[in-house]
């Protein structure tokens, strides 16, 4: 049988220190300390989430629900945003942007008149699909 274990501990991450309670599982037979995919994610998201609330960096869930509110796919947006085509989908998966992309991120999903004047700037991106701007432009208004 294993028992869950918490230790406070400090992670050094991008520069700053960040304190966060560590969980783990330590078998009773063997004294083996282990953890699972759960408890690892929780571990990573205590340093991560300060560090994106400092910021103003959005959430992995914020960006997804951006997307599905304009239907688009994670490479349209990253490429919109001059990201590499599977960034976007990245940070959705987790990954933390740095500063000036979280701020970038930030101003697409949160200020309506930033990501109108980014769909305006991106406009060349869209000619072969003129309804899909349209659509877009029409939302974001």
């Amino acid at each position: 049988m294993a028992y869950l274990h918490a230790v406070e501990e400090s992670e050094v991450f991008r520069g700053e220190v960040y304190r966060y309670t560590r969980l783990y599982y330590v078998c009773d037979e063997t004294g083996e300390s282990f953890t699972n995919t759960a408890l690892e994610n929780s571990n990573v998201e205590q340093v991560y989430g300060p560090y994106r609330k400092r910021y103003g960096l959005p959430a992995p869930a914020e960006l997804a629900a951006f997307r599905a509110r304009y239907e688009l796919s994670a490479a349209l947006l990253g490429k919109l945003l001059g990201f590499g085509a599977n960034q976007w989908a990245r940070y959705e998966a987790g990954e933390v942007p740095n500063r000036s992309c979280g701020l970038l991120l930030r101003l697409a999903v949160r200020d309506k008149n930033a990501w109108y004047s980014l769909l305006e700037a991106g406009e060349t991106m869209f000619h072969a699909q003129p309804r899909l701007y349209a659509k877009l432009l029409a939302k974001a208004a």
